[in-house]
């Protein structure tokens, strides 16, 4: 969702990749190819990857990052800004800004502070978005533990809520 709505209003392609450099999501071009992996030609995300800095990338192709790439100096993008998504200072994935066209990066460098920051606060919220994702698996981990261990008591157990509900209760107290 954050990726289209971003294209939207930025204009731009958006893509977004984990930290094994997978697409988890994007859009235009890159709406069709989820899944891939980006080791071998995203060059600039491992960078932001390695460093936990953005890139803002003036020429794809021909900036230095860019050497390796097997699109170097035969790149189909004007310009590039990535930006780490962080949860607990550690890298978890990069989330960039495509341009393709010479109209497109025009656009972006007309705006770049408030797009730089704007893809900023994007990222702070996927981040957070990752982190509420994270807290409610342990919180189910944590209640499953909890669930076994009462139904190993061999004494009857009820749990109830500030109702006075019943929210679980073991073999022995049935």
């Amino acid at each position: 969702k954050y990726a289209e709505v971003l294209s939207q209003v930025l204009r731009v392609d958006v893509e977004i990749v984990d930290d094994r450099l997978y697409r988890i999501a994007g859009t235009g071009m890159f709406a069709n190819r989820l899944s891939d992996n980006m080791a071998e030609e995203g060059y600039i995300y491992k960078e932001v990857m390695r460093s936990g800095e953005r890139q803002i990338v003036m020429e794809p192709g021909n900036h230095p990052i860019c050497r390796f790439c097997p699109k170097q100096h035969n790149c189909e993008e004007t310009f590039e800004i990535s930006m780490p998504i962080k949860m607990y200072d550690e890298v978890i994935g990069v989330i960039g800004l495509i341009c393709f066209t010479e109209e497109q990066r025009a656009h972006i460098l007309n705006n770049l502070d408030i797009y730089t920051e704007f893809l900023e606060q994007i990222s702070d919220l996927i981040a957070s978005k990752a982190r509420e994702g994270l807290e409610v698996r342990k919180m189910k981990n944590l209640i499953e533990v909890l669930s076994s261990t009462i139904e190993k008591i061999q004494q009857g157990v009820l749990i109830v809520n500030e109702k006075n509900k019943i929210n679980n209760i073991n073999n022995t107290a049935n």
